[in-house]
């Protein structure tokens, strides 16, 4: 397994081949993962611990909060602007399509807007 420190926690991956990866986030209380938007990248992550809020953007520009507890998934499809907050210390799975945006550096920060199409699933 691999394990990335990060500024708000930590990525673990226990999962990494060519049909999908998974992964294991740990995010502090009150800390953030960048914003978000992968080209191709459509991810699924389930609350394990804690309380996150997940915001994305939507077609006309405004933007939607999710807040979800432990237990509750979120999937986000390519192309969807999107950023995790932590409420309390919060423990997430993710798993995903392949990340071929990997020239972006994994979870880049946007430096600019795309007129994108809005899709988010939450259970």
């Amino acid at each position: 397994m691999k394990k990335l420190e990060r500024s708000w926690g930590y990525e673990l991956f226990w999962a990494e081949n060519s049909l999908y990866y998974g992964k294991t986030l740990l995010i502090m209380a009150g800390k953030n993962l960048p914003k978000q938007r992968h080209q191709v990248k459509d991810k699924t992550f389930r609350v394990q611990k804690g309380t996150i809020r997940v915001e994305v953007k939507k077609n006309d520009g405004s933007t939607e909060s999710l807040l979800l507890d432990p237990g509750e998934s979120c999937r986000i499809e390519s192309g969807i602007e999107h950023q995790i907050f932590a409420i309390v210390d919060s423990e997430i799975v993710e798993v995903s399509t392949p990340d071929e945006d990997r020239s972006e550096e994994h979870t880049s920060e946007l430096q600019s807007r795309f007129g994108i199409s809005y899709a988010v699933f939450c259970l």
